[in-house]
């Protein structure tokens, strides 16, 4: 019991303290998680719906949980993105949330695509009503039930020619801290580390025309680590994939999916642990689904003359 309750400690240390943003293997799906410059990026609207459960049968395991939309706009003659975000993340005791607001500006570049993008959101943090404690103490770690809320700010930048794309964001730009009181009046701080991003990929058109090879690659840190996923994708017939990441340090990581359903993707993950966890878990499953739709356009009304008045 000892160590179960130490091991959880030492995880919800390293969450608070260290790399804190959630863990997702479908990153070139939901990009607007880590970087809002990608916001209105496609011509479509995008709905996007994610699952993820890590380190199944562990107790106390990282579920996270998002939903986000966006679509492109044109402002008086300017090419925009606008989107939204909701993002909940339970480890432990503790249940983050994110409600996020996101826009992208889009300009041509280089025969390409820039976007600038921002969100602004509000993000809590929640102690759920348990008695955790260290093993050789009584007291509560954290006082119960208790949340705090901060004003939470990203930006990124987005670069997309032809098959070719690459991105950087930061998330929490001004590093804010959470306050808690106890009940016997005193304060906990506990702040947020500013996040990096990076990420590129390309999509390869092979000889035969119903496959594409898609690799790409996302670069995550916050200043005193860094993590690497490595991912290769095959598309067959654009409706079919299949494909393989590589974290660093962690898991190897196996996708396949769909977009046979008209408008719809639908895309599962499994991730095969490679770092002593797999000693009390099975690995890590998610769930990717997708929808886009194309926005009504109106045609410009025709006016015609009666020839009988001619």
């Amino acid at each position: 019991m000892k160590k179960f309750l130490l091991s959880i400690l030492v995880f919800i240390g390293i969450r608070l303290m260290a790399q804190q943003d959630p863990q997702i293997s479908h990153y070139m799906f939901l990009t607007p998680i880590y970087n809002p410059a990608t916001v209105g990026i496609s011509s479509d609207i995008s709905i996007k719906l994610l699952n993820h459960n890590q380190w199944l049968k562990f107790e106390g395991a990282p579920q996270t949980n998002c939903f986000s939309i966006d679509a492109p706009i044109n402002v008086i003659g300017t090419n925009a993105g606008i989107g939204a975000i909701i993002l909940s993340d339970t480890y432990g005791f503790v249940q983050d949330m994110t409600l996020g607001l996101m826009g992208a500006y889009h300009m041509d570049l280089f025969y390409g695509t820039l976007s600038l993008g921002f969100s602004v959101g509000a993000f809590s943090k929640q102690f759920n009503e348990v008695n955790w404690s260290f093993p050789d103490q009584q007291e509560s770690l954290f006082p119960s039930q208790s949340r705090s809320m901060i004003l939470d700010f990203n930006l990124g930048v987005y670069y997309v020619y032809n098959n070719f794309y690459t991105g950087l964001s930061m998330t929490h730009i001004t590093a804010p801290n959470f306050v808690f009181i106890s009940e016997g009046g005193d304060e906990y701080q506990l702040g947020i580390a500013r996040h990096f991003y990076f990420t590129a990929g390309y999509n390869i058109n092979m000889s035969n025309s119903l496959f594409e090879i898609k690799p790409s690659v996302l670069v995550k840190s916050d200043a005193s680590q860094i993590q690497v996923d490595i991912n290769i994708m095959t598309l067959y017939n654009k409706i079919f994939w299949a494909g393989v990441s590589y974290r660093n340090k962690e898991s190897i990581i196996v996708f396949i999916g769909t977009s046979a359903f008209k408008n719809i993707e639908l895309g599962l993950s499994y991730d095969f642990l490679i770092n002593t966890i797999n000693r009390i878990s099975n690995g890590t499953f998610e769930v990717y689904l997708g929808y886009k739709f194309a926005l009504l356009k109106m045609d410009k009304p025709q006016h015609y003359h009666n020839v009988k008045t001619l």
